[in-house]
C-alpha cells in the first residue's frame, strides 16, 4: 500500500484462485490502478491455468480414432468435490439424467487408472470449474486434443474467450449442461471433427511460451487474442474471506 502510486497502472499476472484478493487483505476498489491477468478465476483478464508437466506414462495415447468410432458423447475424468454449491456433482447428475433420457453413452465422472483411455474414447472433455473459476483440467483437455467443454458457476473464465467458443470449444452454466448436451447429441460427427481439428490448429495458444508473447502484445497495445471481462462480483462464488 506505501509503494503503488495512485496515478499509475500496474499490470500483474496470478496464479491464485483468489487472484490478488486472498483472503479480503486487498481489494481491487481501493486499488483499481491494478489490471489483473488471472489463471485461477478472478481478475481482469483470464489466462490459461498450466498443469504440472506430465510424468512419463501421464500423457493421452496418441492417435485419436475418428468421433464415429468413439463410444461416449462427454466425460469427466477427475475428481467429484472442489467447486463451491456442489456444483461438480450437480454436472454429475445431470449428464447422468441426460443420457439416460436421451439413450447415449456418457461418463459422468471417472477417476481411476484408465482414465487416458476414457478422455480418447469420448467425442467431448469436461473440465468443470474447480475451487477457483477455472480447472487444470481444461487445458489438458486442450493438450490431448480434445474439444473442452468448460462448465461454471456464475461467470466462464475461459482463456481466449471469443476465439474459444467459436473455434476450440464449449462453455456452459452449470444448469445449462442438459441443453448443451441435447446440442451435442444431434450434431452431425462430421462438426465435431471439425471442430477437433480446429482444437489442434490453436493449441499453440496454450503454449507457456505463446501466453507470455500474448501478455507482452497486451503490455504493449499491440494486437492480442486475450478477452478482457468485468471484475466477478465475488473472489470465488463462495465463501470469499473465509477459510474455505
Amino acid at each position: 500500500r506505501r509503494e503503488l502510486r495512485p496515478n499509475v497502472l500496474y499490470i500483474t499476472v496470478v496464479q491464485s484462485d483468489r487472484g490478488i484478493a486472498g483472503f479480503c487483505e486487498i481489494s481491487h476498489e481501493e486499488f483499481p490502478n491494478i489490471l489483473t491477468l488471472s489463471a485461477g478465476g478472478y481478475g481482469h483478464v483470464p489466462i490459461p491455468l498450466f498443469p504440472k508437466r506430465p510424468r512419463k506414462g501421464d500423457s493421452v495415447p496418441a492417435g485419436l480414432a475418428p468421433m464415429a468410432q468413439r463410444k461416449y458423447l462427454t466425460s469427466y475424468v477427475g475428481s467429484i468435490g472442489h467447486a463451491p454449491h456442489a456444483m461438480r456433482q450437480r454436472m454429475v447428475a445431470l449428464v447422468e439424467s441426460t443420457a439416460t433420457e436421451l439413450g447415449f453413452l456418457a461418463v459422468p465422472q471417472y477417476k481411476g487408472p484408465a482414465w487416458r483411455h476414457v478422455m480418447v474414447d469420448s467425442r467431448t472433455c469436461l473440465a468443470p470449474r474447480g475451487f477457483g473459476r477455472t480447472s487444470y483440467h481444461l487445458i489438458e483437455c486442450i493438450q490431448a486434443g480434445l474439444i473442452p467443454i468448460q462448465v461454471y458457476t456464475d461467470v466462464p473464465w475461459v482463456p481466449y474467450q471469443s476465439l474459444f467458443e467459436r473455434d476450440i470449444g464449449f462453455v456452459v452454466q452449470v444448469d445449462q449442461v442438459p441443453a448443451l448436451l441435447h446440442d451435442l447429441h444431434r450434431m452431425p460427427t462430421q462438426e465435431l471433427d471439425a471442430k477437433e481439428e480446429s482444437v489442434r490448429r490453436h493449441s499453440f495458444l496454450f503454449d507457456e511460451e505463446h501466453v507470455a508473447l500474448q501478455i507482452s502484445k497486451l503490455m504493449l497495445g499491440q494486437p492480442h487474442d486475450l478477452s478482457c471481462t468485468p471484475l466477478p462480483a465475488t473472489i470465488r462464488d463462495a465463501s470469499d474471506c473465509g477459510a474455505l
